[in-house]
């Protein structure tokens, strides 16, 4: 009702926007935000948004159009470059997704999903051996991650290297004991 009212009012529709993604609504979401976006609003992450729907309906090159967007507002935001990372991983454009997720720095809570994502491509791309490095290299920055040390005794299995592998997984159980 209210915006029959006021059909220009921002707010009601941001409002909207944001019930109908509760609701599973996506495509009238979609509708409100680009109308928003036309409209000059880019405060609340509209492009954001809209990526994050375009990546759910797996338009991958809509949702990496509006990622680059929303970097352009924000360049500093780690977050985009980590969604603009999983969008190109998804489009099969792996090494420009790498080239987004690496550049996650270990002080983002992104990290350690970026490294898991960066290791997952190299596996697609059969190069294990980088995703063996990236994972050593990961835990030896941030040693409480767990999933680190269960996809890197993941990889040594899968190379036949089943010391090494299991050396991975007591190291994790000593950290981890509740596991």
């Amino acid at each position: 009702r209210l915006l029959r009212a006021d059909p220009y009012n921002d707010n009601a529709k941001w409002n909207l926007s944001q019930i109908y993604i509760q609701q599973r609504k996506m495509d009238q979401a979609l509708e409100l935000l680009k109308e928003l976006r036309k409209r000059g609003e880019n405060g609340k992450g509209i492009d954001v948004k809209i990526g994050l729907i375009y990546f759910e309906q797996k338009k991958f090159d809509k949702a990496i159009g509006a990622f680059e967007r929303a970097l352009k507002m924000q360049p500093k935001s780690y977050r985009i470059r980590y969604y603009l990372g999983t969008a190109y991983g998804e489009k099969g454009d792996i090494d420009k997704a790498i080239s987004f997720l690496s550049q996650i720095p270990v002080s983002s809570p992104l990290y350690a999903r970026a490294i898991l994502q960066e290791v997952y491509l190299f596996k697609r791309q059969q190069k294990e051996t980088k995703a063996v490095g990236l994972l050593e290299e990961g835990i030896k920055k941030k040693p409480h991650v767990a999933d680190f040390y269960l996809a890197l005794s993941e990889l040594f299995r899968k190379e036949k290297r089943y010391s090494d592998a299991k050396e991975v997984i007591s190291r994790a159980l000593s950290l981890f004991p509740k596991n």
